[in-house]
């Protein structure tokens, strides 16, 4: 009786809220190795400031290489501040961004997570979370800081 030989293994779509980061050209599961890659279609990926950039093109303001280095920037002072202290840094280094606006954006971000906690209150004591939309992240902190997992996503 012939031995079957197992199929090869297939690249997989990324479900639930699983490790992983899944290619945005293909949908299929970005892997590190030697850098980070698309098991799929094979597309690479930085990595910057220790995470996978797998953006496809920038945005309007910046290019990617420049929005690359700033990251790079601001993440030399993560160590040493909280969330709104490296708002404040990159604001410092943004100079297009008119002072009424920064202000706002800087006031909104402090409140965030007491904004965050009045949710947290409501959801489920059991599950995983993924917050499609979570902005400045004001319910990822509350809830994590409450034991649960949570996972957020934000077009910006």
């Amino acid at each position: 009786m012939a031995k079957r030989t197992p199929a090869p293994a297939r690249p997989r779509r990324l479900r639930g809220l699983g490790p992983g980061w899944a290619c945005p050209a293909c949908r299929l599961l970005v892997v590190r190795r030697f850098g980070w890659a698309c098991q799929g279609c094979g597309r690479s990926y930085p990595e910057v400031a220790g995470l996978p950039d797998l953006r496809l093109r920038s945005d309007r303001y910046l290019t990617l290489e420049a929005e690359r280095a700033k990251a790079e920037r601001l993440s030399r002072y993560e160590a040493g501040t909280d969330a709104l202290g490296l708002a404040r840094i990159y604001y410092a280094m943004t100079a297009d961004v008119d002072p009424l606006r920064r202000t706002r954006y800087l006031a909104h971000l402090a409140l965030a997570e007491r904004r965050g906690a009045a949710l947290a209150a409501l959801l489920p004591q059991e599950g995983r979370i993924l917050e499609v939309g979570c902005g400045s992240g004001g319910l990822l902190v509350a809830a994590a800081g409450r034991g649960r997992e949570i996972v957020g996503t934000d077009i910006a």
